[in-house]
C-alpha cells in the first residue's frame, strides 16, 4: 500500500491516506502519527504500508494493523 497526503483535509491538513497498490482507498494514518509521517513525506520519503494482522471482529477503524515502511528518495 502506498501513502498519500491529504492536504485539504478538513478534519486534519495533515492527514495520510493509505492507498491500496492499484490505488483504492484504504484507510489513513492514526492522527498521533501524521505529523511524523507527513514531515517525512515533505522531506522526500516514500513510505509504504505493509498489512500485518487482520482482526475482523474489531471496530473498522483499528481492524488492520499495518507496518510503515520509509524509503529516502
Amino acid at each position: 500500500m502506498r501513502s498519500a497526503l491529504e492536504e485539504d483535509n478538513e478534519v486534519n491538513p495533515k492527514a495520510v491516506l493509505v492507498n491500496t497498490l492499484d490505488g483504492q482507498k484504504f484507510g489513513y494514518v492514526p492522527d498521533w502519527l501524521c505529523p511524523d509521517v507527513h514531515a517525512r513525506i515533505k522531506d522526500g520519503w516514500s513510505i509504504t504500508a505493509i498489512a500485518e494482522r487482520v482482526n475482523p471482529d474489531a471496530p473498522a477503524h483499528v481492524r488492520v494493523l499495518c507496518r510503515l515502511d520509509a524509503f529516502r528518495g
